[in-house]
């Protein structure tokens, strides 16, 4: 299953999401750790869509419907709130985790042809 992994990290996240109130059981330790989490764990889940070569309206998709409906339901989650720098977060995150991969993937390519060369 060519997405498996982008469905697994996506029902993580989802589920991270669901727990009402990180305060009350401590597992944020210093105030702003969830805007690091919020970036890290959407790069992750941009690298693992870019993995997949999911191209078009799949990409676009879920590129920018699932961050929104993922910060979406929080609203209904007690102790949590919907924030616009965690949407933005989670954009920032998933595009920074395609470019980086991409970019990763064209430095491979460049790195072949000039071993090719030799």
């Amino acid at each position: 299953m060519k997405y498996k992994w982008v469905i697994v990290w996506g029902v993580m996240i989802f589920t991270i999401s669901s727990v009402p109130d990180f305060k009350k059981i401590k597992i944020t330790p210093t105030e702003g750790i969830d805007k690091v989490v919020h970036f890290l764990e959407y790069f992750i889940f941009g690298v693992l869509i870019f993995q997949t070569k999911m191209k078009g309206k799949g990409f676009w998709g879920l590129t920018l419907l699932f961050p929104l409906v993922d910060e979406g339901h929080q609203k209904f989650i007690p102790g949590r709130e919907v924030e616009v720098l965690d949407l933005l977060l989670n954009y920032l995150g998933i595009y920074a985790g395609v470019l980086t991969w991409r970019w990763k993937c064209y430095l491979k390519r460049e790195k072949e042809v000039i071993n090719w060369k030799k």
